[in-house]
């Protein structure tokens, strides 16, 4: 039988590249002292820096850095429902919509697809947010959350939520709870918190023939009442792995949120500081308008 002339014919069988890459990507994570590539152990997260007030334009707004993952979120003011596309509803509305820079896009061989990325990751922060948020406090309103990721290093999904939190509770949205998200790789059954990009590569094109568990997990956690209200997984786990990784999350939530309240509290008082200022200028001007009318 002729074979096609128009097309070089490649081998009859073929095998998936990702199997040789697989042992030397993997490798390649830890160096000589079972370190990560910045320095961590595997139990060890980054460093987190959280900045309140960042958008003038917003009712609330943060910025979140973790190390190379930097992202803004802002959240309006509530605003009535359109009334053509949505019908009268008890409970209010949240939207939030997703978008990389240009020079925050992950790189190409991690098959990054701008558009259904974005989307992907609009509705799993929405599905780890509406648990907390009291939707009954404005009915028949739309909170819309717009989140801008400048650069991505990994745990970006957890980053973006924790910066939702944050905006939300500047906003003054009722909430009925802080609440905080980490990420986790599990890379040939060992534990890697708060991941990197590359780690997340690995964990993601791990081949499943290899019979470990393998994948992402991001848990999402109310703090004070110490409830998982959201989890997002993708690859291969057990029971028992699912069940180890959900509890050190839990953990790892624990130590963000003392991180988030001390932003929040330096924000708060800053505005009530601010607002003294204000009055004192006040009284001021006022005691200065008073004086020249009796002159």
């Amino acid at each position: 039988m002729s074979g096609d002339t128009r097309h070089a014919n490649g081998p009859e069988q073929v095998q998936n590249g990702d199997m040789f890459n697989y042992e030397e990507l993997r490798q390649g994570l830890l160096n000589e002292d079972g370190q990560r590539k910045d320095g961590r152990q595997l139990h060890e997260m980054r460093n987190i820096f959280v900045r309140t007030a960042t958008a003038s334009q917003a009712k609330g707004s943060a910025y979140v850095e973790l190390n190379g993952t930097k992202l803004l979120c802002s959240v309006f003011e509530p605003k009535p429902i359109n009334k053509t596309k949505f019908k009268y509803s008890l409970r209010g509305r949240l939207h939030c919509s997703v978008k990389y820079a240009p020079s925050g896009n992950p790189k190409p061989w991690m098959d990054f697809f701008p558009g259904i990325q974005e989307k992907v990751m609009s509705k799993r922060i929405l599905r780890a947010i509406r648990p907390a948020v009291c939707r009954t406090e404005f009915p028949n309103k739309q909170v819309d959350i717009g989140i801008f990721v400048l650069e991505h290093d990994g745990a970006c999904l957890a980053t973006a939520i924790n910066a939702a939190g944050i905006a939300l509770a500047e906003a003054g949205i009722p909430m009925n709870d802080t609440f905080t998200a980490c990420s986790m790789v599990i890379i040939d059954n060992e534990f890697y918190l708060d991941p990197t990009e590359a780690e997340e590569y690995v964990a993601i094109k791990t081949p499943d023939q290899f019979g470990i568990n393998h994948g992402i997990i991001t848990v999402t956690v109310l703090s004070s009442l110490e409830q998982v209200v959201g989890i997002t997984h993708s690859g291969q786990m057990n029971g028992e792995c699912m069940i180890n990784a959900i509890e050190s999350l839990q953990k790892a939530c624990d130590k963000i949120v003392s991180e988030i309240k001390k932003a929040l509290v330096n924000d708060v008082t800053a505005n009530v500081e601010m607002h003294e200022q204000q009055e004192v200028q006040e009284r001021v001007v006022g005691g200065g308008r008073a004086n020249g009318v009796t002159n």
